[in-house]
């Protein structure tokens, strides 16, 4: 049996996505909330490992409040999944592999966003059949009981509320533990856009050092990041640099859009007179 592990902070966004389509479900499943709308966890490696106290099934699956299940077969599928890979596996609808030096590939099959759009974008790797990945994304991850028994998410290294799916797939693997990309019957509500953060980049960091002795990169979904501290962060402050020419280029066009109209709703009133 599955359980579904779930920290939501967002009662309605929860029963929008991911409870209302868990009710039409053909197989039964073990469901575990974690009510974080006050706040009490400070992280989802802290909040899940949590959950996954109180779980009674065979594999934990730990996923976000905006998914929702897309077939009345969804958990069905899922499971006949997991009876042709191999015991100790770890898999979820959405993960990355090395694509050359400077790129990772998206591997999925799941839509995302609104309005709805395939996830890995144009330069996805779309599947119909398990795929083996470096890293899976945290919108939802299964993981066998027996395998989080002996490895539970690092809520030292990741202590907010990115990466720690990143960081538990290299934790994994050097546990000779394959990760696979699945296709699943999955609808993600958020599309990624704004994960993109402070927090995320100093968890980055700290994945990167924990793993730098065994990977040279960290391919996730939302990019390739090297593990070298130094290439690091050059990558980020290239992001950040392009991403404020971005905002302030913006803003400029923006403003000077704003005086060229004014400019010339003066002249009209004043040819009107």
């Amino acid at each position: 049996m599955l359980s579904l592990i779930c920290v939501y902070n967002d009662e309605k966004k929860l029963e929008k996505y991911l409870l209302s389509s868990l009710k039409e479900q053909t197989s039964p499943y073990d469901l575990v909330l974690i009510d974080n709308t006050k706040k009490e966890f400070k992280s989802a490696a802290e909040a899940l490992n949590f959950g996954a106290l109180k779980a009674k099934g065979d594999y934990f699956v730990f996923l976000h409040q905006d998914i929702s299940f897309t077939s009345k077969q969804s958990l069905e599928k899922l499971e006949k999944i997991l009876q042709q890979l191999p015991q100790k596996v770890i898999i979820g609808p959405a993960g990355a592999l090395q694509l050359d030096k400077k790129n990772s590939v998206v591997v999925t099959n799941i839509m995302h966003g609104e309005p709805p759009l395939y996830a890995g974008g144009y330069t996805g790797l779309k599947i119909n059949a398990p795929y083996r990945v470096q890293t899976l994304d945290e919108c939802m991850i299964v993981i066998p009981k027996e395998v989080f028994d002996i490895l539970k998410f690092d809520n030292i290294v990741c202590n907010g509320w990115h990466l720690y799916g990143v960081d538990y797939c290299i934790s994994a693997s050097r546990m000779n533990i394959p990760i696979y990309a699945v296709p699943a019957d999955v609808y993600h509500g958020s599309n990624g856009s704004n994960s993109m953060n402070n927090e995320y980049y100093n968890i980055l960091k700290k994945v990167a050092r924990k793993h730098r002795s065994s990977v040279d990169f960290l391919n996730t979904t939302t990019g390739c990041w090297p593990t070298s501290w130094l290439l690091l962060n050059i990558k980020i402050i290239k992001i950040f640099i392009k991403t404020f020419t971005y905002k302030f280029m913006n803003k400029f066009t923006i403003g000077r859009k704003v005086i060229e109209f004014r400019r010339n709703l003066k002249q009209r009133i004043e040819g009107d007179k």
